[in-house]
Order: structure tokens, then C-alpha cells, then sequence
């Protein structure tokens, strides 16, 4: 590569030095047998130095004007198919949300032909995780930039949704977001969503009965090359004897799986309720 982009430089000098080379042999040669005299030689090797200078320094012009139009339209090209593949993607991400959407409509009008709660429920759940992957998507058509995403302003969105879905359940729970400058890509940030969905989710459905006041705390930050996540509830806790490791719920289940997917490690801890806290690299 280096080679490459030391070529039009050594091309130049290469020519430079060719055509020196050629024009004081042989002028040199003629000047002597055409003028014997001392001082017709030197007025006229004075003149061939000035049109020396003169000649190279326009082939010289010549020679990097050209190298630079190759450049300007090499940059130029380039700079196109950026732009194109950055429409491209737009377009990508766009498409993509709107499917995603589409499918929650579909699944809302479902949803509203079941006499089952139970079946409502899981439905509504589904819901919220297509949600968590349509955001990311949104987030990404509405941004600058294709290749990270602020969780400042997806976790608020998130929690504005669950709030929509089941507004009876969420009305007496307080959300406290302390979210610092953290910016995932897509890899990262859609497992992250899912989580914080899933988690939050369960503190509605377990932590409060009775639609008991209560808090999530949700917190994420960057520290010494690693991003931590902690999610936590004021709420009644685990069941006596409950381990997370022989744990057969669904929900716990797919967190452990997102949680490998980020090459992470989760602790789950009752102090006052539930906290989850998962750690994984930058």
C-alpha cells in the first residue's frame, strides 16, 4: 500500500531526473563544438540553464496536475459510493423498522381477539421484544452515524413503551434512568435492549403485586474498558431457595443467552428486591 502511494512521487522523479540527465549531456556536447569560444559558450550555457529551469519546471506542472486530477476523481468516486451505500443502508434500516412495526400492528390486532390473559400477556411481551429491535433500527435511520447508538436516548423510549403497553401495572412504578455517555453498536445494542425489556418487564409482572408503589432503577456506564448494566427494584425479592442457575422461566433463560451473546457475565442479587447486574467488554 505504501508502495502505491509513493508511486506518482517516484514516477516524477524518475522522469526528472531522466530528462536532466539527457538535456545536459547532450547540450553540453553541441554547445562546445558549436561555440569553441569561452565567452559565446558561457552566455549561451546561461541561457540553456534558464530554459532548463523553465522546461522542468512546467513538465513538472504538467506531471503533478495530472496526478492530482487522478486523485480528485479516484477521491471523487469514492466519496460517491459512500454516499450511495450510505443511502443504501438508510434505506436498509428504514425498511427494516417499518417491517418490524408492522408485525407489532399485526400482533396487536391478534392480540385483541384473546379471551385468555394469560395468552394476552405473552403476546404483549412478544410485543415489547419486537419493539426493543425496532427502536435500535429507528435509532439507527434517524442518526448520523450507522455504527452506534446513544443509550441515553433508547432506555427512555424503551421504558415509554412498557408504560404504554400496560399502563394499569406501571402507574404506581417509578423509573429512575442514570445512563452515562454509552454508545453500542448494533451487535451490542440490540441484546442490551432486549435485556433491559425483559428485566424491567418481569419487576412489573413479579416485583410489585397488588400494583404496590415501587422503583426500577436502571443504570449504565463505561468504566476501565467495560460497559456495566444494573437493573434493579424496590420490589418483594426472590422466593426463599430461588437459584438463578436451575431457574427455568423463559425470560431468565433468554437474558443468560443475550448476556453470552455480549461475552458478559451476569449476577443476579436480592437486596431489597432484585438486581441485575451485567458486565461485558467495550
Amino acid at each position: 500500500m505504501n508502495r502505491i502511494k509513493k508511486w506518482p512521487a517516484i514516477r516524477i522523479a524518475l522522469i526528472y531526473m531522466l530528462f536532466g540527465g539527457l538535456w545536459i549531456f547532450f547540450s553540453d556536447r553541441y554547445l562546445k563544438e558549436l561555440f569553441p569560444s569561452i565567452v559565446d559558450y558561457q552566455y549561451y550555457q546561461t541561457i540553456k540553464g534558464w530554459f532548463f529551469v523553465i522546461s522542468t519546471g512546467a513538465l513538472i506542472f504538467f506531471l503533478l496536475n495530472r496526478e492530482f486530477s487522478k486523485k480528485d476523481k479516484i477521491e471523487a468516486e469514492l466519496q460517491r459510493n459512500l454516499e450511495e451505500k450510505k443511502i443504501l443502508l438508510n434505506e436498509i434500516h428504514h425498511r427494516v423498522k417499518n417491517n418490524l412495526n408492522s408485525i407489532i400492528s399485526f400482533l396487536y390486532i391478534q392480540k385483541e381477539n384473546f379471551s385468555d390473559q394469560e395468552l394476552a400477556d405473552q403476546f404483549s411481551i412478544a410485543i415489547n421484544r419486537i419493539y426493543s429491535m425496532a427502536l435500535i433500527h429507528e435509532q439507527l435511520y434517524k442518526s448520523s452515524s450507522f455504527d452506534s447508538i446513544d443509550i441515553r436516548f433508547l432506555v427512555p423510549e424503551l421504558i415509554s413503551n412498557i408504560r404504554n403497553i400496560d399502563s394499569e401495572a406501571t402507574k404506581n412504578v417509578e423509573f429512575k434512568i442514570e445512563i452515562g455517555d454509552v454508545f453500542l453498536n448494533i451487535n451490542k445494542a440490540i441484546p442490551c435492549a432486549i435485556i433491559i425489556n425483559e428485566v424491567v418487564t418481569n419487576s412489573i409482572k413479579h416485583a410489585f403485586p397488588g400494583h404496590e408503589p415501587g422503583s426500577i432503577l436502571i443504570r449504565m456506564y463505561k468504566a476501565s474498558g467495560q460497559y456495566h448494566l444494573s437493573i434493579s427494584d424496590s420490589g418483594v425479592g426472590l422466593p426463599e431457595g430461588w437459584n438463578a442457575k436451575v431457574g427455568k422461566g423463559l425470560g431468565l433463560t433468554l437474558i443468560s443467552s443475550l448476556v453470552k451473546q455480549l461475552s458478559g457475565s451476569l449476577e443476579i442479587s436480592v437486596i431489597k428486591g432484585i438486581s441485575y447486574d451485567i458486565t461485558f467488554d467495550a
